[in-house]
This record gives structure tokens, C-alpha cells and sequence, in this order.
């Protein structure tokens, strides 16, 4: 045999965000003998080591699965031959995000509304990257008549302030993480 193992890692890839517990460690390992085992390295459990250990592998993709809670987990394979050459994978890591945004209303206006300026001010908490979203619609048209993103609103108090006509409004905010998770506060 000429040269160690090789192994590709796929999922979850790097700097990764999820809203799932459940994850499955996806890679790829080769040699030109046969392989005996492969195995999970990472932190999740607080120190970092082997958690799994596959000795039944397949050709292509092979797979680990772990339930994690909340938290920012590196991981790695490492990967024997019947020689017992080695190669290990470098780190990659990765955040389990099981948790929405926190968004409180601060200021709003809903319902009927007289000509003028309104604002409206929503106070968003979370742990990771966070965006926003805000419109306001006409509910006797459905029409969108202010809209506006917000490409980072991670722990930050949001004001929009826009000039309305007189009529009956209704006010939509969402607020999703790196991860997926959202929530949405109406008016």
C-alpha cells in the first residue's frame, strides 16, 4: 500500500448553522487496502475525542448520527487501514440552534390608522446572525405598502418609522436566525 487512508468529509460542512438535534456526520472514506474502522472525533461532550467508532464501513458514503442540544461542536474522522496506517480529517465546526429569536414589541400601530408618520420599534435577542423583515399591508387591498429588511438585527432594538395615508393596516415582523428558527410578531 502506498500512502494512509483518505478520507472527504461532507455534512455537515463547515461554520454550518442548524435547527435540528438530530445530526448525521456524512464522509467518505478510501484506501487502496481494505479499511478496518473509522471514527467520530469531537467535543460533545464537553472534552474533545472519539465518540464513535464504525467498523463495519461501506464503499462511499458512510454516516454517524448523534442527538446534540444547543452549542458550537467541532468534529473530525479519522479513518484506519489493515496496515494500520492512519489519516485523520482537520476540524470542522458547527452550531446547534434549536432556539427562535426573542422579539418583544416595543411600539406599534395596528388596525385603523390616521394619515402620518407611525413607527414602530421591536427589541430582537438571540445567541447567533439574525435578519429582519418588516411590512406593512393595506388589509383592504392586501397591498404591501412599506417594506424593509434588516441584514443584521441580532440583539438590537429595530425602528421603522414610515408616512401612511389614513385606512387599516396590519404590521408583519420576523425575525429569523443563522439557523432557521423564527418569530413573528403581528399587529
Amino acid at each position: 500500500n502506498i500512502g494512509n487512508p483518505t478520507v472527504h468529509l461532507l455534512s455537515p460542512t463547515h461554520n454550518n448553522y442548524t435547527n435540528s438535534s438530530q445530526i448525521n456526520f456524512t464522509y467518505i472514506p478510501s484506501s487502496n487496502i481494505s479499511l478496518t474502522n473509522c471514527s467520530l472525533r469531537g467535543n460533545f461532550n464537553g472534552s474533545y475525542g472519539i465518540n464513535q467508532t464504525n467498523s463495519s464501513l461501506v464503499s462511499g458514503e458512510n454516516a454517524f448520527g448523534l442527538a446534540l442540544d444547543d452549542g458550537t461542536y467541532s468534529w473530525a474522522v479519522s479513518c484506519y487501514d489493515a496496515e494500520a496506517k492512519n489519516s485523520i480529517t482537520g476540524n470542522r465546526t458547527f452550531i446547534v440552534d434549536l432556539i427562535a429569536p426573542t422579539v418583544s414589541t416595543m411600539e406599534s400601530v395596528g388596525g385603523d390608522v390616521a394619515s402620518g408618520d407611525v413607527t414602530f420599534k421591536y427589541n430582537v435577542t438571540d445567541t447567533n446572525p439574525t435578519t429582519c423583515e418588516f411590512k406593512i399591508t393595506s388589509t383592504g387591498s392586501g397591498t404591501i405598502v412599506f417594506s424593509q429588511d434588516v441584514s443584521n438585527c441580532k440583539n438590537i432594538v429595530v425602528t421603522f418609522t414610515t408616512s401612511l395615508a389614513a385606512g387599516a393596516y396590519q404590521s408583519n415582523f420576523v425575525a429569523q436566525d443563522s439557523a432557521g428558527n423564527s418569530r413573528t410578531q403581528q399587529s
